[in-house]
């Protein structure tokens, strides 16, 4: 997910905005915001240090239309949790609450061990009636899926389906993880434009951008991966950045563009939105300010909402408390905090089945509060949480950077253009099917 990154890309990119530092007085009172909210002070994050967590490097199938948990309680928090390891007691956890567990690992396109014990926890998933979501992320693009190169990661993809099958299990859930080949390079680099016209900020993320037609070619791909896997019996819902969810600052998809991730125009059955407050903190620390409130959750949320209808849902996390404090990284400061963000996703009225902690491993391993069953939150008569001054600026950074692409990516080509540069299309502004 999003906590990989280009350690030398964030350090660049942080330095950059250290040196943006000075404006953020300027643009919390003269930014044009998107939210006729009014927003709250702005107070200071105390200092952290600490070590960064581990990466995760290597079931039942769901009807189509509805996500299931067998014996989700009425007004439980969420019914899925994201993990990177074949644990015996994930299995029991998922069993006791009723969850699906969305599993993600790398996929190198051969057999190792890893894989297989994958495969045998798969097996033993389903023969407890338990739903898997299945996540691979393919070893040829290095990083996450993508537009660039998306033809050959999808024939990766398929390569694991085949092998999945091959091995007797029923067809489940694929949860595709889009991202964008450097999301670490990428996203501060939306900030860097919103705050100012940064030129190396113009220039990385017109860099990533396909022009219309490849990215349309990229959509179809994905398009074509699904209808072949739902023949097969299976659903295909997809993960991907927040800040693709600002994507609505105007009638484009500029954002989806320039971080290389095609969201819009496919008929996925679900997508969720990785609203990980937590991982804004490389971002907000260069800038001296605190992390959001629940109310980064809340409007992520809504706007999926708005977008997706009943196939929103959002990712939250990362689920550690005072356990991954790190440069790249960080974690609640209380399990309180992720109380909230588990309530403002509800508040906006996603899905209790689209509600999925990043990750279950956190419930273990975190240093407080030390209990899994701590994690699990009643949401009944959840409440919109209050406006966050934080939350409105990073919503503005986002729709100032759009459209100050807009005059880049719109431009009419001209005579002897070549493929290298972004052209308009009717292509670029696809709706959800």
């Amino acid at each position: 997910m999003s906590s990989q990154r280009s350690r030398s890309t964030v350090i660049v990119h942080r330095r950059l905005l250290i040196c943006c530092a000075s404006l953020i007085a300027v643009v919390l009172v003269g930014v044009t915001s998107c939210s006729d909210e009014q927003p709250s002070e702005v107070s200071k994050r105390k200092p952290e240090t600490g070590r960064t967590s581990d990466l995760p490097t290597a079931g039942s199938a769901e009807p189509r239309g509805v996500l299931k948990s067998a014996t989700l309680a009425d007004g439980a928090g969420f019914g899925a949790g994201w993990i990177s390891e074949p644990r015996e007691e994930h299995l029991d956890l998922a069993e006791k609450h009723g969850l699906a567990l969305t599993a993600i690992f790398g996929w190198s396109g051969e057999r190792t061990k890893g894989i297989d014990a994958w495969l045998d926890f798969f097996a033993r998933a389903q023969k407890r009636d338990i739903p898997i979501r299945i996540s691979p992320i393919p070893a040829p693009s290095g990083a996450y899926l993508a537009a660039r190169g998306a033809e050959r990661d999808l024939a990766e993809l398929q390569d694991f389906v085949d092998l999945y099958t091959s091995k007797g299990l029923k067809p489940s859930t694929l949860v595709l993880d889009v991202e964008g080949r450097d999301p670490g390079g990428t996203i501060p680099s939306i900030t860097l434009l919103g705050l100012s016209d940064s030129p190396q900020a113009r220039a990385t993320l017109l860099a990533e951008a396909l022009p219309v037609a490849e990215h349309q070619a990229a959509i179809d791909h994905y398009q074509r991966f699904v209808d072949k896997a739902r023949a097969a019996g299976w659903r295909v819902g997809v993960s991907t950045v927040a800040v693709v969810a600002d994507d609505s600052c105007d009638a484009d998809t500029d954002i989806e563009r320039v971080l290389g991730i095609p969201i819009t125009g496919v008929d996925w059955d679900f997508v969720t939105f990785q609203a990980y407050r937590t991982s804004t903190y490389p971002t907000l620390k260069g800038l001296g300010l605190a992390l959001p409130t629940s109310s980064y959750v809340y409007e992520i949320a809504k706007r999926a909402k708005e977008k997706w209808g009943d196939r929103a849902g959002v990712d939250l996390g990362l689920t550690w408390v005072n356990t991954l404090k790190g440069a790249d990284e960080d974690d609640y400061d209380k399990i309180e905090d992720w109380y909230d963000d588990v309530r403002a996703a509800h508040a906006a009225g996603i899905d209790p089945n689209l509600v999925v902690p990043f990750r279950v491993e956190g419930f273990y391993d975190s240093a407080v509060p030390g209990d899994p069953e701590a994690w699990f939150v009643d949401v009944t008569g959840a409440v919109a949480p209050p406006p966050d001054a934080i939350t409105d600026l990073m919503r503005s950074l986002n729709c100032n950077a759009d459209k100050r692409l807009d005059a880049d990516l719109h431009a009419a080509q001209t005579p002897g253009t070549t493929g290298d540069s972004p052209a308009s299309s009717t292509g670029d502004t696809a709706g959800p099917r």
